[in-house]
């Protein structure tokens, strides 16, 4: 396919900032082939809010996940994200060298991604800019947060960043689409879905991800341990439903603010655009792994501490 030619940087260049100083915004990066078409990897599940069926109850609102579906109506930003696990580093330990860092809890990794979708909320409204934007669980939704409307919601997410219960004060929607580990199953699998966005740009940095693709083994099967990184992600997708940018953390071109700014300013034409300059480093996890979930986790270790209480 075609590389997508890119715009030049003079309207991310000259942006303005608080006091109506300029701010030199970073080159955007998340260049993609032309031609890709955004895709869900599975069933789309969208989460909402209802007034408790049981009067005088508290909560007063609960929470549920209803099917859904989506099409594009024009620009859309969506930051796709690994919610519910807990595992800290995937396969053996001592397989996973210094390259591997360490995987922040599932609260902390929300709490990361909710300051990063504030940013971004704040500069979509501040210059309004027409982008729909969507934040997108890419796991399975454990069993036991996945019932009915009967639920208060936890779990499903916290007040993040600054953008309340399940970042509803900084997104459009919350869906749910679950992604296979392994092809085969009912939803497309982890590296298919992926691996058509991965491009290694030609800096000091792009190259060292480039290395470690292939140590890990990233240019193998899908069986390869590289696949059990599984990061927030973030996909700008045009009125077409074609992928225009993609920040992959696996390809080094992770989605700080600055860049998601500077490619917005690319795509929308905006006269003296306002940017916090502040905030520009901010960017979403970059580090979570495929593996068993928290909460499952969690009760699983309250069992076996209540066995060995009643022995």
């Amino acid at each position: 396919m075609k590389t997508r030619l890119i715009a030049p940087l003079v309207i991310a260049l000259l942006a303005s900032g608080c006091g109506g100083q300029s701010v030199e915004l970073p080159k955007p990066l998340g260049e993609v082939d032309e031609g890709l078409t955004f895709q869900l990897p599975g069933a789309l599940h969208r989460l909402s809010s209802a007034p408790n069926p049981v009067p005088n109850t508290s909560p007063r609102t609960v929470w549920g996940f209803s099917d859904a579906s989506w099409k594009p109506k024009g620009w859309s930003l969506w930051v796709a994200a690994n919610v519910y696990s807990a595992t800290t580093r995937p396969g053996d330990a001592k397989n996973w060298d210094s390259s591997w860092k360490k995987a922040e809890s599932a609260k902390d990794r929300a709490e990361v991604d909710g300051r990063f979708l504030n940013v971004i909320h704040e500069f979509v409204k501040a210059n309004d800019i027409p982008l729909e934007v969507n934040y997108l669980g890419y796991d399975e939704v454990p069993t036991s947060v996945s019932g009915s409307w009967g639920s208060s919601g936890m779990f499903y997410s916290w007040s993040s960043g600054g953008c309340g219960f399940a970042f509803n004060e900084c997104i459009n929607n919350y869906f749910v689409s679950p992604v296979s580990r392994f092809s085969g199953g009912a939803n497309l699998a982890f590296k298919d879905w992926v691996t058509p966005f991965f491009r290694f740009n030609d800096s000091k940095m792009g190259q060292w991800h480039k290395e470690l693709f292939t140590k890990k083994g990233g240019d193998a099967g899908e069986t390869s341990e590289f696949y059990d990184w599984w990061p927030t992600m973030v996909f700008l997708v045009n009125g077409d439903g074609e992928v225009v940018r993609a920040w992959l953390p696996q390809t080094g071109n992770t989605a700080s603010a600055g860049r998601v700014i500077a490619g917005l300013l690319e795509e929308f034409k905006v006269d003296e655009p306002f940017v916090n300059k502040e905030r520009l480093l901010s960017q979403p996890t970059t580090h979570a792994y495929y593996g068993e979930y928290y909460i499952e986790k969690g009760v699983k270790r309250l069992v076996k501490t209540l066995n060995r209480i009643s022995e």
